[in-house]
């Protein structure tokens, strides 16, 4: 594979030495293998000098033939054309040209290689540096590590499984296991209610009574969004959701007294207004704790699928039963049975234990300044505004939610004038969403597997807009029923996806309040939607306004595409990744970007005895142990020992300092490292990160 660092095998035919690629025209894994190679000096890292006269060096030497420079570090593996067309150029042993092809690099963008200087199969992601094994040829080997039995973290890795297999993986996790059941009940016992108060609503003032409910119902639910998503962040999410079922269940039980009783309507509006907002929250709890249940990013996309299709059931199945209840008992009752389900919930969710997760104690000295609550609250906004990726991602999502909320004008539209019922048979078209979004779901869980999250987000807020594009152009009830089912479908391709990305790019202490701020931008979106969809219909008809609504939204979201399919990259889980999530200077950052130091991460071996890094030396890594034992000397001095899920390096490549510690291995050792420039990028550009890390740099200097 890494023929360009053979041994010399003798000049080139016809007596000229051949040419040595420049470092311009190397691939990054050979600059990478020649530069860290044993026989090659590790260069420094840090200087700016080192730095320019390596790209110095690598203009010249693009530009000269290098004599005494073997033909085994040709690119062509020393083939030469013995005969050139050009008579001044016969025999020169100039390298044979063979054609490009492209070949995807393991989780990279595709690069253009040459046929041969490649295997069949392609190369594994990682790279060995000083310390690697040979093979019997003399080259570096670059297959992956595998951590050994006692490594931390290994202890309990979910099984590879693709498709619905993902489901029995949820279904085997006993905390993921409650959590969903719970959420059967919570999102069931929120469907019955709403449909039992609306019923209640509309014997006590009539339609105007439920509009204006449901209306300022909405409108708070907006407002406040940003404010008890925050909970979840200052709280734990585990106690943030039982004290919501406790609080649900409590005003529950006190509206059904309220109406059994008679009291006055006002004082029973109030009530089921508080009851509702607390329904939010917890959704929101619910899915910034799926992060710490999943034992890895596939886990974690089928968690949110399963989350997804149980909301997709509970917006039919809740309503259902408040429904059927109703007929045959009272408003009372119905909420008796609410009261149950939150009951349900919370005893399903006080079964749930987190697992442990690094963490890093605050202290005296570094604590932040008093941050209002407001502040604080809107902060998930900073933190979407800030990032290119939520950015995007809001674009897509919104463009989405302003769809969904001209389909609750157009569908009752498209049933009066297309169903032989009229307006009434807006439930079958309904029961149409419910049945694609069913089979969406268990579509979005067996694609979650493979990790293209962003590609099918796309495809499912597409599926919302081109449908209506199709109903424009054949306007009948055949094509109707087709793009009712294909919006379903394409609604968890949304939802699962959506999650799955917030929750990987964003830190776990902002996490909730990203969510929040999400949530209100939502509810903004479907207002807009619900608004602007009867203002289209009284200028140029049903059939014109779902062709600008559907393309116009197509055409935003495909303005974000190349962004959004960015995301693809990277989507796999690196080996030892859960050592390095217990790396607690790397717990504030977002779980995306402890993968990526990760998979950027070479290992290394060291025997016993052998020294890692010298007091004094160039910093240039931070390691990370997998396995075995460190010893850190300063002057001569033991000052500590670590083990498998420490770390050290991190002092001089945050002072910008020569080593301030000798670390030698006292047992065979495996760690890992991560340059200088990946390292500070991800710990200096996180406020959170970047603190624990002076805190832990601060307690090793004063050892």
């Amino acid at each position: 594979m890494h023929d360009d660092l053979a041994p010399a095998e003798g000049p080139a035919p016809g007596g000229r030495q051949q040419r040595r690629p420049g470092l311009l025209r190397q691939t990054r894994q050979q600059r990478e293998l020649h530069r860290h190679s044993v026989s090659a000096p590790r260069p420094s890292l840090c200087h700016r000098a080192d730095r320019r006269r390596r790209r110095r060096w690598a203009l010249w030497s693009c530009r000269r033939t290098h004599a005494g420079t073997d033909p085994g570090r040709s690119r062509n593996h020393g083939r030469t054309h013995r005969h050139h067309d050009h008579p001044d150029r016969a025999g020169r042993g100039l390298p044979a040209r063979r054609p490009l092809h492209r070949r995807p690099a393991p989780h990279r963008a595709h690069r253009l290689v040459a046929r041969g200087d490649r295997p069949a199969d392609p190369p594994p992601p990682r790279r060995c540096l000083r310390g690697a094994p040979v093979d019997p040829d003399g080259r570096p080997e670059v297959s992956p590590v595998d951590a050994p039995d006692d490594a931390p973290g290994t202890e309990e890795r979910p099984a590879k499984a693709g498709g619905l297999g993902l489901l029995l993986v949820v279904a085997r996790n006993r905390n993921l296991r409650r959590v969903q059941l719970a959420f059967v009940g919570s999102a069931i016992g929120d469907g019955a209610y709403a449909t039992a108060i609306g019923l209640w609503a509309w014997h006590v003032g009539g339609a105007t009574a439920v509009g204006v409910w449901f209306g300022i119902r909405l409108a708070l639910m907006a407002l406040t969004a940003p404010f008890t998503a925050a909970l979840s962040d200052r709280f734990p999410r585990r106690t943030v959701m039982l004290t919501l079922d406790v609080l649900r269940a409590v005003l529950v039980s006190v509206t059904a007294v309220l109406i059994a009783t008679g009291m006055p309507a006002a004082i029973i509006f109030v009530t089921a207004t508080i009851t509702s907002l607390a329904g939010p929250p917890f959704a929101i709890a619910q899915r910034t704790l799926l992060p710490r249940l999943a034992r890895g990013p596939e886990e974690l996309a089928a968690a949110n699928g399963t989350a997804s299709t149980i909301e997709s059931l509970s917006v039919f199945v809740g309503p259902a039963l408040g429904a059927l209840l109703l007929t045959t008992t009272s408003v009372p009752v119905v909420l008796a049975v609410d009261v149950a389900t939150f009951v349900w919930s919370m005893v399903l969710i006080l079964g749930v234990r987190p697992p442990q997760r690094a963490v890093v104690e605050p202290d005296d000295e570094d604590d932040e300044e008093d941050v209002s609550f407001v502040r604080g609250a809107v902060e998930g906004f900073r933190v979407i505004f800030g990032d290119s990726r939520l950015r995007a991602l809001s674009v897509a999502i919104c463009a989405q939610t302003v769809v969904a909320g001209a389909s609750g004008v157009f569908v009752i539209v498209l049933a009066d004038e297309l169903l032989p019922m009229g307006a009434d048979g807006y439930g079958y078209l309904d029961a149409l969403f419910g049945i694609g979004a069913l089979a969406g779901g268990l579509l979005a869980i067996s694609r979650s597997a493979r990790g293209r999250l962003g590609t099918d987000l796309l495809l499912g807020v597409l599926l919302w807009s081109l449908p209506l594009a199709l109903v424009w152009a054949v306007p009948n009830l055949g094509v109707v029923v087709i793009a009712m089912l294909l919006l379903g479908l394409g609604n968890p391709l949304v939802d699962v996806n959506f999650d799955t990305l917030v929750q990987r790019l964003s830190s776990d202490d902002v996490m909730a309040r990203v969510f929040g701020a999400f949530d209100s931008l939502l509810v903004a979106a479907m207002a807009l939607g619900a608004l602007l969809m009867p203002l289209l219909l009284h200028l140029v008809g049903l059939r014109w306004s779902l062709l600008l609504i559907g393309i116009g939204m197509g055409l935003v979201v495909l303005g974000v595409a190349r962004p959004l399919r960015r995301l693809d990259r990277g989507e796999h889980r690196p080996e030892n990744l859960d050592v390095w999530t217990q790396v607690d200077i790397l717990a504030p950052l977002p779980p995306a970007t402890v993968e990526a130091l990760a998979d950027e991460a070479v290992p290394q071996r060291y025997a016993a005895g052998e020294v890692v890094v010298r007091q004094g030396d160039v910093s240039d890594l931070f390691f990370v142990i997998v396995s075995g034992s460190v010893q850190a000397s300063v002057d001569g001095r033991v000052v500590r020992e670590l083990g498998p899920g420490d770390y050290f390096g991190e002092i001089g490549l945050l002072h910008d300092v020569p080593r301030t510690a000798t670390v030698t291995a006292t047992s065979d050792t495996l760690v890992e490292g991560v340059d200088r420039s990946g390292f500070l990028t991800a710990v200096q550009g996180h406020r959170g990160a970047n603190r624990a890390a002076e805190r832990v740099v601060r307690t090793r200097l004063a050892a």
